[in-house]
């Protein structure tokens, strides 16, 4: 049964549907098809393998040919629906290290939004304004070192107070005349020695 290929667009995700075979007569195909996801401009892209029965060797190096130019472009691959056969391919040649997989289709695609959302989020934190502060109201990282070396020394100035008044507040043993008990020692050698 010859791959069976459905590109669909919806707003800023593309979504192919791949379905039958991946075998050796498939590769053309299969490579025609990405050529057509890449001329959409698109940068969301989502495989949904739902009714995807085999996948070989040349069809995984394809997707991973895939997977590399989608990274360079700035676009974002997600796999949708593998089926429990190819995911053990793929988990066990590392491949799903290279993207998320989903469950659902709907699933991959709000995956896409959180990850727009934690960009913007890591890019408002990072952007600085001319004083060197950010827009968070963070100081800079000079500031933050003097603060953690200020911080250290007053540590180090609060344990030594401590131990001094640790060292100070340590009862002594009473000082115990000793002559007496020397000369009764002393005497008890005397008889000894008779």
């Amino acid at each position: 049964m010859a791959l069976r290929m459905t590109i669909t667009e919806d707003r800023d995700v593309v979504t192919v549907a791949l379905a039958a075979r991946i075998d050796s007569f498939a590769i053309e195909e299969l490579y025609e098809g990405f050529e057509q996801v890449k001329k959409t401009g698109k940068r969301n892209i989502v495989l949904m393998m739902r009714d995807l029965e085999y996948i070989n060797s040349r069809g995984i190096a394809t997707l991973i040919s895939f997977f590399k130019w989608a990274k360079e472009q700035g676009r974002s691959v997600k796999l949708a629906q593998v089926p429990k056969n190819i995911m053990a391919l793929l988990t066990l040649l590392g491949i799903e290290k290279l993207t998320s997989v989903y469950d659902t289709l709907p699933e991959a695609i709000e995956s896409f939004e959180q990850d727009l959302a934690r960009e913007d989020l890591s890019e408002e934190v990072t952007i600085l304004n001319e004083k060197g502060e950010n827009k968070r109201g963070f100081a800079p990282r000079q500031n933050s070192t003097k603060s953690l070396m200020l911080l250290g020394a007053g540590v180090l100035v609060v344990v030594l107070l401590l131990l001094f008044f640790l060292g100070q507040g340590e009862k002594k043993a009473p000082e115990v005349d000793l002559q007496p008990l020397l000369k009764k020692i002393g005497l008890l050698e005397e008889r000894m020695a008779r």
